[in-house]
């Protein structure tokens, strides 16, 4: 006879958020298969008759009213049609209704919403009011929250003990260290049994990084952001890959990072695609796929240019092997050059510094503190007793 443990598939195509409780923020990624939720006071739960022998794959809520247990089923949907089977568990008898994905949803007094692995959480499930409690219930729920995310997963309920070091309680673990900020990021398992905080920039990297160490997180969890693993990709492929002609490596998604190469200056062949991806996979343990993306470098060119004279900042172009420099050259005011240097480190962010780079040479004014105008008249002293009279029209 199988074990019912062996029916479930490692797996995870569904994430569940709860939205309200106790639990509020806290997220846990859906094997494929018949997940069980038991929601209710966890002053009952601690009981030692409250459960009877419960299947491997429990997972408790703490509510303090109007609990329902509830069972998810994954393994007969696919995340591409957008619904999902729930089963309420009710004194007066079990009732099966499908629910959409990205959707908040009422199980009794429990908000939840699921969504698909690689999706966004949409905008109705972000801004989920928050019911009761104001200011004073959300900074206490900011200290209760780790310990209850511990508490979902392995009070008294014996069928959760398994789940105390999966991905789902250490992501719940990580999730509640976060607190409110937990918006700004995004959490994956690795390979190599490391968690991936991902963040968008530097300023919220290292405002997690210092939240992890002080939490005792530092050891089991990195914290990355997208330029800093850029600078590790850049790195390691200039000691193994120094001659492929790539641009950046895209982490908006990064579960499937795309690796930007060109497609003039590039000769991949099937072997050494496949090569180039397993290798990929190794340095980033995080990912379940890695997409290589062709790109035309006059498109990378283009968008230059076009970026450049659309903001009115004057240039010419050097170049110099497989390397292209706009320089930017002229008497600029402070405003131009902040305009310039906010459209250089726009176009970076999507195509990297390897194939065209940007160079600012600034032009001093000739005429500074040299020319007067009284009037409709000016005129530009060039010498102490040298004026030169201008009579604009």
């Amino acid at each position: 006879m199988v074990a019912a443990e062996d029916n479930v598939s490692d797996f995870q195509p569904y994430v569940i958020r709860i939205l309200n409780g106790p639990l509020m923020g806290c997220e846990y990624p859906l094997q494929a298969g018949k997940i069980l939720f038991i929601v209710g006071k966890h002053s009952a739960v601690a009981e030692e008759d409250f459960f009877p022998v419960l299947p491997g794959d429990t997972i408790y809520i703490p509510l303090e009213q109007d609990g329902v247990n509830f069972e998810i089923t994954t393994d007969n949907h696919d995340p591409g049609d957008g619904q999902i089977a729930l089963h309420e568990l009710r004194d007066s008898g079990g009732h099966t209704r499908y629910v959409e994905c990205n959707t908040p949803v009422r199980v009794g007094g429990l908000g939840i919403a699921v969504r698909a692995r690689d999706e966004a959480w949409s905008t109705a499930v972000l801004s989920y009011p928050e019911t009761g409690g104001g200011k004073q219930g959300k900074k206490r729920r900011g200290y209760l929250v780790p310990g209850l995310c511990l508490l979902a997963l392995a009070v008294a309920i014996p069928g959760a003990v398994r789940l105390w070091n999966t991905p789902q309680h250490r992501t719940a673990e990580l999730n509640a260290l976060l607190g409110d900020e937990q918006h700004r990021f995004k959490i994956l398992p690795g390979r190599n049994h490391l968690y991936y905080i991902f963040a968008r920039n530097e300023q919220d990297r290292l405002w997690a990084r210092q939240a992890a160490v002080r939490e005792g997180y530092g050891d089991s969890a990195q914290v990355i952001d997208a330029d800093e693993e850029n600078k590790r990709i850049t790195t390691w492929f200039d000691s193994h890959y120094p001659t492929l002609a790539y641009y950046r490596l895209h982490l908006d998604n990064p579960e499937t990072p795309q690796l930007w190469v060109s497609r003039q200056r590039t000769d991949l062949n099937a072997s050494l695609r496949k090569h180039l991806t397993e290798s990929l996979m190794a340095l980033l343990p995080y990912a379940r796929a890695v997409d290589i993306v062709p790109v035309s470098d006059e498109t990378a060119l283009s968008q230059a240019e076009e970026g450049l004279k659309h903001r009115n900042i004057p240039f010419y172009r050097n170049s110099k092997g497989d390397d292209l420099t706009f320089m930017i050259s002229g008497e600029l005011n402070d405003t131009e050059i902040f305009r310039a240097r906010e459209f250089i480190k726009q176009y970076n962010q999507k195509w990297g510094e390897r194939y065209i780079q940007f160079g600012i040479e600034l032009k001093n004014d000739r005429n500074k503190d040299r020319s007067f105008r009284y009037g409709k008249y000016m005129y530009v002293k060039t010498a102490p007793d040298v004026w030169n009279f201008i009579n604009p029209q």
